[in-house]
């Protein structure tokens, strides 16, 4: 079984929204980990920030209406529910599960 560490990242939603408004993403280092956090149409996602085709830094991509993040480099669209690359020609991406609460919204990290 996998462990992971529940990490605060913002206190409230009108916190988090301000940061990364709806429809972006936004660069996160936590730890020994740089993530992508995503403000999507289904909340906030979370996904490692560097590509596995050649280590871009997805939070400088786009997002779309598929919950998927777009490479800026070779445009490559990575699932930031799964991790796969739309071909499957590249290795997934990790994910990372995000929890909104009343005391905030949390990313959980493997421990």
């Amino acid at each position: 079984m996998n462990t992971t560490k529940k990490i605060r990242i913002f206190a409230t939603e009108a916190d988090a929204a301000k940061a990364v408004p709806p429809g972006t993403l936004r660069k996160l280092k936590i730890g020994a980990y740089t993530l992508c956090l995503a403000n999507t149409h289904q909340g906030f996602m979370a996904i490692s920030d560097a590509c596995p085709h050649q280590l871009a830094s997805l939070s400088g991509g786009t997002l779309n209406a598929r919950l998927q993040v777009i490479c800026p480099l070779h445009q490559k669209s990575y699932s930031l529910i799964t991790g796969e690359e739309g071909s499957k020609r590249t290795p997934p991406a990790e994910t990372f599960k995000v929890e909104t609460t009343e005391e905030g919204i949390f990313v959980h990290i493997p421990a």
